[in-house]
């Protein structure tokens, strides 16, 4: 991602941040295509995959950010809160806030 920012020359706000040499935007049927070829030349099951996947990975990695869900909701154009499922929190959070947990606990006692 840093590369194709390093890239690609100021995008205006009103642009898609993916977008062909020719201005025009990458659809989602254009990425489905494209995985499901990449997939195949790879050997793999391009059944496995969907390009649905880069939206958890987005909502993940804006999680992991520390950006407010709501925002998350807005940046992925979420029209419900399904997206909150597919935020992944990460194994060291879940250890941390446990290990906090106990402590609280072990300080009240």
């Amino acid at each position: 991602m840093k590369n194709y920012l390093l890239q690609t020359p100021s995008i205006p706000e009103s642009r898609p941040l993916f977008q062909f040499e020719s201005g025009a935007p990458l659809t989602r049927a254009t990425l489905t295509s494209q995985l499901r070829s990449l997939l195949q030349q790879q050997g793999l099951d391009e059944t496995l995959y969907a390009s649905h996947s880069f939206r958890i990975g987005a909502a993940t990695a804006a999680g992991s950010a520390g950006l407010p869900t709501w925002l998350i909701k807005t940046l992925g154009c979420w029209s419900s809160d399904c997206y909150e499922r597919y935020i992944r929190t990460p194994r060291d959070v879940l250890v941390s806030a446990t290990s906090k947990l106990i402590a609280n606990t072990n300080q009240k006692v």
